[in-house]
């Protein structure tokens, strides 16, 4: 059952409209590939949550994860496991599926870069997923402690 929105409900939803509808505009799609539409939801999902953050809140910041390869991006995601399979999947059309995958961080904790190495002796891919903290608003005390 839906509910029939008021014209003052619909006003207030109109930015939050127009933030969706520049997201879709502005997010490149890679005809021929399969995760165009992971790479527009995550990014309407950023510019959603950015202007939710303008609006109800300042502390809302997101974690997406970047998938890439030699330094290129391929892909923003709203979980670790998307990115990583992506680039999985990339990889294993090169080495084959009997292949050993394995992610190796690039230093300790939870929000580390990873990268897909193959085989028992760890041979290094290039394929990278990268943590990315995108902050709702900013923040000047955050940027007064950098450079310092």
């Amino acid at each position: 059952m839906t509910k029939e929105l008021t014209a003052e409900q619909l006003a207030e939803l109109k930015p939050l409209a127009g933030v969706i509808e520049t997201a879709i505009r502005d997010t490149p799609i890679r005809l021929g590939t399969d995760d165009w539409g992971t790479t527009l939801a995550a990014r309407v999902l950023v510019d959603v949550a950015a202007y939710m953050g303008r609006v109800v809140s300042t502390e809302v910041p997101v974690t997406i994860y970047r998938a890439s390869y030699d330094g290129s991006e391929m892909g923003l995601y709203t979980s670790r496991e998307a990115a990583r399979a992506h680039c999985e999947t990339l990889l294993r059309r090169e080495v084959g599926e009997e292949m050993l995958l394995g992610w190796v961080p690039d230093h300790g904790g939870g929000d580390a870069p990873e990268e897909l190495c193959t085989g028992h002796d760890v041979e290094c891919s290039g394929y990278w997923i990268a943590p990315v903290t995108v902050q709702a608003a900013f923040q000047a005390d955050a940027e007064a402690g950098e450079g310092q």
